[in-house]
């Protein structure tokens, strides 16, 4: 544990002074907090990881793609019908929520024949409703996501915590608006750019095909920096009581130095998704579970090890 301050006392034992820091959440932690295969970690942090606090047998310094593909194929194999349920109560409610807002767009073309007024409303309503399901369709995700974690870290796996995601629903909205809007400015600035260019260099092939070709080479570097962002729905649930803003530095600091390296996980991942794919689709749902198992066993072992900074 690290050391603290001697004006600090313990967040479960408020009466005894603090001796060190929970290694997972950052709260003050005393002796008495210490048991035996407690690694650390507060009581708060063991009953959330299990009953005896173990530890994720990866670390940043230490993990390997051949390590990450044994520990995630045995926690598959061994979980792989109950992870198979939970993608496709996942898929099944995202699948619903598309076809309520396919029925939204019915409405708008019906609403045509019935005068601008009424178009404008219905669009309006249409475009709080496409909204409020990608939310809902996002913490179906998140729910999966956190039954994934479960699993991939030796626990139980249970199907309602795909639900015990929707506690979440304001700080993942919050999260979601900021990542949007930063992705909206950054694709408008390229768009706008590319846009005023066309306009005023109507005859300059030559020009437009560079200007073009230049602005992809930028819109992949800036994907390839912003690829820590793949993991901020499992920062969110592994740490839920973090704020939108930690979320995403906290991603940022997992992957640093270790881009190209989740780039080829992420691979292997969609390598996984597609086998099932291509298996007469009867394998798509296993093999979509196999590719969250994996991208969560990456995401857990650049977290173990990583110092990460706290509220």
């Amino acid at each position: 544990m690290n050391p603290s301050t001697d004006s600090s006392y313990c967040v479960t034992h408020p009466l005894e002074p603090a001796q060190g820091t929970c290694p997972r959440c950052g709260s003050f932690t005393c002796d008495r907090c210490a048991e035996p295969g407690a690694n650390g970690l507060c009581p708060a942090c063991r009953a959330r990881l299990g009953d005896d606090g173990a530890p994720f047998p990866l670390a940043r310094t230490t993990w390997s793609m051949g390590a990450l593909w044994s520990h995630c194929w045995a926690r598959f194999t061994a979980d792989w019908l109950m992870l198979s349920v939970a993608v496709l109560i996942v898929a099944g409610c995202s699948g619903a929520c598309s076809l309520v807002g396919q029925i939204g767009q019915l409405g708008v073309r019906l609403a045509a024949h019935q005068g601008a007024a009424a178009i404008a409303a219905s669009m309006v309503v249409l475009v709080g409703v496409q909204v409020v399901l990608g939310i809902v369709q996002g913490l179906f995700q998140l729910g999966l996501i956190l039954v994934v974690l479960d699993a991939v870290r030796g626990k139980r796996v249970d199907l309602a915590r795909i639900f015990q995601a929707f506690a979440q629903w304001r700080r993942y909205t919050v999260l979601m608006l900021i990542v949007g809007v930063a992705a909206l400015l950054i694709i408008g600035a390229l768009a706008v750019v590319g846009i005023a260019a066309a306009t005023l260099l109507p005859h300059a092939t030559g020009a437009l095909i560079a200007l073009f070709t230049a602005e992809g080479a930028v819109a992949l570097v800036l994907a390839f920096w912003a690829m820590p962002c793949a993991f901020a729905t499992f920062e969110l649930a592994y740490n839920p009581e973090a704020k939108p803003t930690r979320v995403l530095s906290n991603c940022f600091a997992i992957v640093r130095d270790n881009r190209w390296n989740a780039l080829g996980v992420f691979f292997v991942a969609g390598l996984a998704a597609c086998v099932g794919l291509l298996a007469c689709c009867v394998g798509i749902i296993p093999g979509a579970a196999l590719a969250q198992v994996i991208i969560a066993g990456l995401f857990l072992s650049l977290r173990n090890g990583c110092a990460l900074p706290t509220d």
